[in-house]
């Protein structure tokens, strides 16, 4: 292993290597850093409020909030839904930099982008998407396997007597 190193100018461990081939992730980039503390589903759905919160605040042409704001509102957003205690802005400016290429500065005309905010092909989907995320987690149905394509339409499957607790008929 030290050959290797020295001839490709690495210095990685043969435990580290060993792990990586009977995981089998060779060729796989791995994330470097800690896990963070949202789902890709909850992040989606945190910048997709952001962005709102934003887009809205410019439409009713309010005074554009500050950081030290954002932040507080975000913050206060996420430590009600879950056990976090966030303070600072941190999590605000790395939303407004997720969002940042979906701002327009210029002033749009205010009826047509409540229009495009509401009913946007984007904010359907992270709707979708959180509901989809919400129903398998709380256990009425799973997302239906390859072949099952006469069974119900759409992704998820609803376990049986399940649609009868969450969907009001009449």
């Amino acid at each position: 292993m030290r050959e290797v190193n020295e001839n490709l100018g690495t210095n990685i461990s043969q435990k580290t290597v060993s792990r990586i081939v009977l995981e089998g992730k060779i060729g796989i980039p791995s994330k470097p850093g800690p896990v963070g503390a949202f789902s890709k589903v909850v992040y989606q759905s945190l910048k997709v409020a952001f962005m709102s919160y934003i887009k809205l605040e410019q439409v009713t042409c309010q005074k554009q909030s500050t950081m030290k704001t954002l932040g507080l509102r975000v913050n206060a957003l996420v430590n009600r839904c879950g056990k976090m205690n966030r303070k600072g802005d941190e999590l605000a400016k790395r939303l407004k930099s997720d969002v940042a290429d979906e701002v327009e500065v210029n002033k749009p005309n205010t009826h047509e982008l409540r229009r495009i905010l509401w009913a946007s092909y984007g904010i359907l989907k992270v709707l979708f998407d959180q509901w989809e995320h919400t129903v398998i987690s709380l256990g009425f149905g799973q997302l239906k396997l390859p072949g099952e394509d006469n069974i119900e339409e759409g992704r998820v499957v609803f376990f049986d007597g399940q649609k009868k607790r969450i969907i009001n008929p009449s």
